[in-house]
């Protein structure tokens, strides 16, 4: 475990890879990752970047909904007790 510069301090104001730098000035060993502005860069971009400024990546926000019970296509989901497979509730009632 280790401590990160969290996005949220700054509000937004400090944008990728200017963020990262702030980690590194402030002292501290991680780094949140603003991950459409480093994939914009590029992930070489991204690694020699963090490898610079020996930084860990911490908090990276993905585009995933998390809070909803159904995915876009509508249909609530759940695991089949296999790991790697799911099926609808609606399949399950036909």
């Amino acid at each position: 475990m280790y401590i990160s510069l969290q996005s949220t301090l700054v509000a937004g104001r400090v944008k990728w890879p200017a963020f990262a730098e702030l980690a590194h000035e402030l002292g501290y060993p991680g780094t949140d990752v603003n991950i459409s502005e480093a994939m914009a860069a590029g992930a070489p971009a991204t690694q020699e970047l963090l490898a610079k400024l020996k930084l860990k990546p911490a908090v990276v926000n993905l585009p995933v909904e998390f809070r909803r019970m159904t995915p876009p296509s509508g249909r609530i989901w759940r695991n089949s007790g296999r790991p790697s497979s799911f099926r609808s509730l609606s399949d399950a009632r036909a």
